[in-house]
């Protein structure tokens, strides 16, 4: 029975985008393939406004699918066509398609797919809507799981898996399409969708519920259709590239290279109206993500270019330092990623397997103009790579390097690579040279899929951290703010939290738990600075030359005589850099504060302006460093008539606290409406914080609720 609706509800979304897409293409599409690349943007669409308007519930979300399909009957013949593989084929879909088919059935054990692919996912089906939060992962474009919101609703998580797989099988019939297109031929297209989705990656990639295998179909297809148009300029194929480029946007944000392709193309040929046509149909899969970000944030391409447009969610540090690490994944040197790649698994999480050590042979292809328009095809695709070396990022690419490489070869020698290929790639063989923490296909499930095994079971065998999300499932409510530290499989834990990759509120909470549990703590201290009565419009604490470490404000405080002006939400707050944290120096608690997180550049300020001009005679500010004079800011104050003056002649410098804050940042995190905190056990990163919690609670002011191994669960007390 579990195994019926996994399948029936993979089969609502599908046959729904189906169904659209034949009315896309008016009764007029090409095959079942073009059909379905038609359709997804439209049923996503459909499936995004339901969100927006929080009626996503499983029943409207199901008959917005059910809708499509008048499409099917009313217009779908020509959409029907499936052309038959050739027969030599014959043995690795066989093979390759049973393996991927019982892994797709089984429960979802992937970490991004059970963290936030599916967690959201089901988040989305407990609220009917988007969640209220603004987070790294909530704001990302999820074109792809919008599809998984009806296909879990109506079969449970493997009915998403099997969504995703569809999208790795689809892109069979569209290689083929582009082999002929390109005067090559057609067995070049099997064989080089063969070499693409028996690779390691694609197969542990497209049997989960992530989006590469659906960015892989949706970037080859809106190739093809643009080259299908240069050839009969029917404007349709144009409505069908900007589709799915624009979906491309939807399932990853490195999908705007392919958005910029359909429409520079048409450009390139001078065919302005085509180029407006194109762009017009991406925005379908562009827009709606692009303006909710820019509704939540003010930045229409968060959570990243933060730079450009800085907001209160999320920090340019971090965001710099994330990007920093994911173009060679913490050092990963271009001498050691040929091996990595295709041999190891382990460094750029992901296995490509060795033939592709042969792909250079591909160039041979460039003697056609088909081989050139691959491998100009294959170059842009491989762009997003440098940007995010994982081996998944070169999956397009390699799909046009595939075919091109095929081409370039005898049929036989093409179907003897193929067939060494699949050999070295299949789970057993992978034993013999990947490396033991690779990312690839492992068990064969098939004891959980037919019934022999539960899914508990199966789970805490072969997920680690679904230990963790029993834990969290048990004792937190439905609904409870959690501050995630650990990064649970949200999927099976029944609770969202904040974090865990960084928005500016986690990192602000995280940072804050940090500082208290540090062996040493921060040593406070006050500058006091005090000057004949001025009536001033605002006061900037400012730095002429850089500071060899992070510079912070904890707390700012002004006076008049013996009164102190109480701070005012109508006063202006600003700061450079991290404008986000600024309201953090003006909250009484010393364990927050605003920071430079890095070394502090010259010019680093703080500035506190005023609604109207207040009276002070002396300002107060707490940080680090002061003692020693290792830390000399200029203190400033702003006359009414636009001059600066300096306020700190007359300074003084005193202990503030040298004690651990512990108290203080718990506090901080229930102003921020957090009642629970899950963190790993371990001695590194966020699992000091774990450790220091469970060491002293009350000195912190929390309650141990749970604990499995790795992971420990607090309640914050009252």
């Amino acid at each position: 029975m579990t195994l019926a609706l996994s399948l029936l509800g993979a089969a609502v979304p599908l046959a729904g985008a189906w169904g659209w897409g034949c009315l896309v293409w008016r009764g007029r599409a090409p095959g079942a393939a073009w059909a379905l690349a038609a359709g997804v943007p439209v049923l996503s669409l459909g499936l995004f406004l339901l969100l927006l308007m929080g009626l996503a519930t499983p029943p409207l979300a199901i008959a917005w699918c059910l809708l499509g399909l008048t499409g099917l009957v009313w217009r779908g013949r020509e959409a029907a066509r499936i052309a038959p593989p050739p027969l030599w084929t014959f043995p690795f879909l066989l093979a390759y398609g049973c393996l991927y088919l019982i892994h797709a059935l089984a429960p979802e054990i992937e970490p991004d797919a059970a963290g936030y692919h599916l967690g959201l996912v089901a988040e989305w089906l407990r609220l009917g809507g988007f969640a209220p939060r603004v987070g790294f992962y909530e704001i990302l474009p999820l074109g792809l799981e919008t599809l998984f919101l009806p296909a879990v609703a109506a079969g449970g998580y493997p009915a998403a898996k099997l969504v995703h797989l569809s999208f790795l099988a689809a892109a069979a019939p569209l290689a083929v399409h582009l082999a002929r297109l390109l005067k090559l031929p057609p067995w070049a297209g099997w064989a080089g969708w063969l070499l693409y989705a028996i690779a390691p990656v694609a197969g542990v990639a497209g049997t989960s519920a992530y989006t590469d295998a659906a960015g892989v179909f949706f970037t080859l297809a809106a190739f093809t259709a643009l080259l299908e148009w240069r050839g009969a300029r029917d404007p349709a194929w144009l409505t069908v590239a900007g589709l799915c480029a624009g979906f491309c946007y939807a399932v990853k944000l490195p999908g705007a290279l392919v958005v910029a392709v359909a429409v520079v193309f048409p450009l390139a040929h001078r065919a302005w109206r085509g180029a407006a046509l194109a762009a017009s149909a991406a925005l379908a899969g562009v827009a709606p993500w692009m303006l909710r970000a820019l509704w939540l944030t003010g930045n229409p391409f968060a959570p990243l270019g933060n730079g450009a447009f800085p907001n209160p969610h999320f920090h340019e540090g971090t965001e710099q330092y994330l990007v920093d690490f994911l173009k060679d994944y913490g050092g990963t040197g271009w001498s050691a990623i040929p091996h990595a790649l295709l041999f190891d698994g382990t460094a750029l999480q992901g296995l490509l397997g060795p033939v592709w050590i042969i792909l250079p042979f591909g160039l041979l292809a460039l003697r056609r103009a088909g081989g050139r328009w691959l491998w100009a095809a294959a170059l842009i695709a491989a762009l997003p790579w440098f940007a995010n070396a994982g081996a998944r990022f070169l999956l397009p690419a390699l799909l046009f390097g595939a075919v091109a490489l095929a081409a370039a070869i005898p049929r036989p020698a093409a179907i003897l690579i193929v067939s060494i290929h699949a050999v070295l790639s299949w789970p057993a063989a992978l034993h013999h040279y990947a490396g033991a923490e690779a990312w690839r296909l492992r068990e064969w499930p098939w004891a959980v899929v037919a019934g022999g095994e539960s899914q508990d079971d199966y789970l805490r065998r072969s997920l680690w951290d679904y230990r963790a999300a029993a834990m969290v499932r048990e004792h937190v409510p439905e609904g409870e703010p959690l501050l995630d530290l650990y990064a649970i499989p949200t999927a099976y834990s029944g609770a969202v939290g904040v974090g865990p990759l960084p928005s500016a509120s986690f990192v602000q909470m995280a940072d804050t738990l940090a500082r208290a549990a540090a062996a040493t703590p921060d040593a406070l201290d006050r500058l006091s600075c005090a000057f004949p009565l001025e009536f001033l419009g605002a006061v900037r604490w400012r730095l002429t030359g850089s500071f060899a470490a992070p510079w912070s404000i904890r707390e700012v405080r002004f006076f008049y005589g013996e009164h102190e002006r109480p701070i005012s939400r109508h006063w202006f707050l600003r700061a450079w850099p991290s404008p986000q944290d600024a309201p953090l120096a003006c909250d009484r608690n010393p364990a927050t504060g605003w920071h430079t997180w890095q070394h502090a550049p010259a010019g680093s300020y703080f500035e506190v302006r005023f609604s109207r001009p207040q009276p002070l005679d002396s300002v107060q500010a707490v940080m680090p460093h002061l003692r020693g004079g290792q830390l000399r800011p200029i203190v400033e104050g702003l006359r009414p008539g636009g001059a600066w003056i300096d306020l700190c002649a007359d300074r003084e410098i005193e202990v503030f606290t040298a004690r651990p804050l512990r108290r203080e940042a718990i506090a901080f995190l229930r102003h921020r409406g957090i009642r629970w905190i899950v963190a790993p056990d371990r001695g590194i990163g966020h699992g000091l914080i774990g450790r220091a919690l469970a060491m002293a609670p009350e000195a912190w002011g929390v309650e141990p609720v749970a604990r499995v191994e790795g992971a420990r669960l607090f309640r914050l007390q009252n």
